[in-house]
């Protein structure tokens, strides 16, 4: 696997997830594919662990789009370290929304941990993804801040960090983020 084959099933996970395309977010994982979750904040909800493709495809983002609009989320740089036996560790995100009920902005970031094997039918598929919630926050959406990030970050589904940080530290609420990801950045 190379870094293009790596970017190419993360960019079809991510339009899967975001674009809710069952069959392209189906696609994106083996047959046996595994998601599981580390959410390290009470705002946000997921099952531990889902299995195989088809519940991920059915299940993952279901509900999660009937409560969130205008989802866009980003993998934060590309520059992702080499890949080790078809796994990239530690792949910063960042996703963005809008709270349906209430009108307000939710922005959150944390980790991903990728596993990818070969699949003869889809090429390279995901076998397995470990996804931290690391912050969740949500803020009133004033002067349409929302649509400014996402008009900024007009690379989806790929941003720089440094990029995002900027932005972030404009908006007093997301300073958690913003710090967790500067913070991050010097490793």
């Amino acid at each position: 696997m190379n870094k293009q084959d790596a970017i190419d099933v993360l960019n079809r996970y991510m339009d899967g997830k975001d674009n809710v395309k069952k069959d392209v977010l189906k696609s994106a994982f083996s047959e046996d594919g595994k998601v599981t979750f580390d959410i390290r904040v009470g705002n946000i909800n997921f099952p531990d662990e889902l299995n195989g493709n088809e519940q991920i495809a059915s299940e993952m983002f279901g509900d999660f789009h009937d409560a969130f609009s205008q989802v866009k989320s980003y993998y934060l740089d590309q520059d992702f370290i080499e890949l080790d036996q078809h796994r990239v560790v530690n792949q910063h995100w960042l996703v963005s929304m809008k709270e349906r009920d209430s009108g307000n902005t939710r922005i959150g970031s944390g980790l991903y941990n990728w596993y990818f094997q070969k699949d003869e039918g889809n090429g390279w598929v995901i076998s397995h993804v470990h996804i931290v919630i690391q912050h969740m926050i949500s803020f009133a959406n004033q002067n349409e801040w929302l649509s400014k990030l996402q008009q900024k970050l007009a690379d989806y589904p790929w941003a720089s960090k440094n990029e995002v940080v900027e932005f972030l530290n404009q908006c007093s609420e997301l300073a958690p983020i913003s710090s967790y990801l500067s913070e991050d950045s010097k490793g």
